[in-house]
C-alpha cells in the first residue's frame, strides 16, 4: 500500500511495483540490490555518492520502490553493546538513512523504511545465496544484506 495525499485527504492505493531497490546503507559503502519482475538485476556495493547517481536513473519511476533499512525502527536502536564508537557509527548510519529518504522524496521515488532483520543463513553464506537466488556474480555481506531487504517481496 502507498499512502497518497490529495485535496480530499489521505488515501491508500495498491502499487504495482516492477522494480525493487534494496539498500543496506553505511557511511562509506552501501549494499544495493535491484530486482525487476522478481529477477535480481544488480547486487553490489557502492560508495554513497555513486549510489545517488545510481538512484537518479530511476527518477520519477512510479513502478519503482526503494526499501531502506532503518535502525530507528528496530529494538536495538537504543542499546549499543559496542560502546561509544558503535553508538557513533549507528548515529551516522541513521543520518545516512535520513539523507537517502530525503533524496528519494526530492527525486520522486517511493521509499519504504523497514527495521533491520539481521542476517539469515541464506544471506550470510555466498554459495547458498547464489544457489537460492540465481545470482552468479561475487557479492559481499553488505550486498547480500541489501538483497535480504527486498528478496521475496
Amino acid at each position: 500500500m502507498v499512502f497518497t495525499e490529495s485535496s480530499s485527504g489521505l488515501y491508500a492505493q495498491k502499487m504495482k511495483t516492477k522494480t525493487l531497490i534494496g539498500i543496506d546503507h553505511d557511511l562509506h559503502k552501501s549494499g544495493i540490490t535491484v530486482i525487476e519482475d522478481g529477477v535480481i538485476k544488480e547486487c553490489t556495493t557502492l560508495p554513497l555518492w555513486n549510489m545517488f547517481s545510481f538512484l537518479n536513473c530511476y527518477y520519477g519511476d512510479a513502478g519503482c520502490l526503494v526499501v531502506l533499512e532503518d535502525s530507528t525502527l528496530g529494538k536495538s536502536a537504543n542499546w549499543h553493546k559496542g560502546g561509544k564508537q558503535t553508538a557513533a557509527n549507528v548515529g551516522k548510519n541513521q543520518a545516512i538513512s535520513i539523507i537517502l529518504r530525503e533524496f528519494c522524496d526530492a527525486h520522486k521515488l517511493t521509499c519504504q523504511c523497514v527495521p533491520p532483520s539481521g542476517y539469515s543463513k541464506l544471506f550470510d553464506d555466498e554459495a547458498l545465496f547464489r544457489q537460492t537466488t540465481g545470482w552468479e556474480k561475487q557479492t559481499n555481506k553488505d550486498a547480500r544484506a541489501s538483497c535480504a531487504i527486498v528478496w521475496g517481496r
